[in-house]
């Protein structure tokens, strides 16, 4: 009797240690899982931001994808978008259809949470053959430093023109008093081609400036012409070289615009003070009209638009929890 006592005892402390390890184990998957779907998540949110497709099921895909590569079931996943505090805004996979009208452009990041179920070799008058563990993680894009410098397309964009979400013709705005505002990047050191047009088309193009980028603040020079058809041969090289497509399949490119301030213009130049970027649908570019479409994600990086900013930085994306 005092042997069998002893045994039962001696099994249910092995039962106890041998679970315990194992519940260890899952937690650190499961720990591992949610890391890995808040950072997948984080990075999606940007991607939604910077291109203005605002697709809430990309999202969650992104999230399914790398928790369930990590062992846990969809019924397992939950997630919420969060801001550059950390406050929650909204469930991932609420927002309706894409692009939606509401992808909140004060999201930094998702915070997700996974559940999974382990079994135990306890002994059955114990209760508890099997134990559900919960774990959590939160990514936040935050940005880091914003450019000094940046591969731009040749025409220039006033700062108080930028809102986001707002449409914009690069041809139909030159500076106030002026008749174009193509810019001549090779009067700040860009590289030169055999004729303007040439130019134009090439620095628009996306595969012609090298390891060349604009400095802001700098002094820009106008071309000669508004040269507006070459500049939409090179943006719709630009479309293909990029390959993107919208949530509704339409090839866009993203291309970085230099801002200037409307102190400092003169009739034959312009005064950079930042970048921003747009959307450029390859179907929205003719020889007359280049239709694009402010990215909300550059300006909200760096707080309140204001000159120099919108600004394009590097970001990086962190777990806070």
């Amino acid at each position: 009797m005092l042997f069998a006592i002893t045994a039962a005892a001696m099994l249910a402390v092995i039962g106890l240690l041998y679970t315990f390890g194992i519940v260890l184990d899952q937690r650190r998957s499961l720990q591992g899982a949610a890391d890995s779907a808040s950072l997948a998540g984080t990075w999606q949110v940007l991607t939604e931001l910077q291109s203005d497709n605002r697709c809430d099921a990309n999202v969650l895909a992104a999230i399914t994808k790398y928790a369930s590569a990590n062992g846990v079931a969809a019924n397992g996943i939950t997630a919420a978008y969060v801001d550059a505090g950390g406050n929650t805004l909204a469930t991932v996979g609420s927002l309706g259809t894409c692009p939606s009208a509401q992808f909140l452009p004060t999201a930094r990041g998702v915070a997700v949470t996974v559940t999974g179920t382990v079994s135990t070799i306890l002994p059955g008058f114990v209760g508890a053959l099997s134990e559900t563990l919960r774990d959590s993680a939160t990514a936040i894009a935050q940005p880091s430093q914003p450019p000094a410098t940046a591969p731009v397309i040749p025409i220039a964009v006033s700062a108080s023109a930028f809102s986001a979400h707002a449409t914009y013709d690069l041809f139909a705005h030159p500076p106030s008093g002026l008749q174009w505002s193509t810019l001549d990047l090779s009067s700040a050191g860009g590289p030169t081609f055999s004729t303007q047009a040439t130019e134009a088309q090439y620095w628009s193009d996306g595969q012609h400036l090298g390891s060349w980028q604009l400095s802001q603040p700098a002094t820009v020079n106008l071309l000669n012409a508004p040269y507006y058809d070459s500049v939409a041969a090179g943006l719709s090289d630009n479309v293909r070289r990029q390959a993107l497509s919208d949530s509704s399949n339409r090839p866009y490119a993203l291309v970085t615009v230099p801002m200037y301030d409307t102190v400092s213009t003169t009739p034959a130049a312009v005064h950079v003070v930042g970048f921003t970027q747009l959307k450029i649908l390859g179907s929205q570019i003719s020889a007359t009209s280049a239709i694009g479409t402010f990215v909300p994600y550059p300006a909200k990086a760096f707080a309140v638009p204001s000159v120099p900013s919108p600004d394009v930085g590097a970001t990086l994306v962190i777990l806070t929890s």
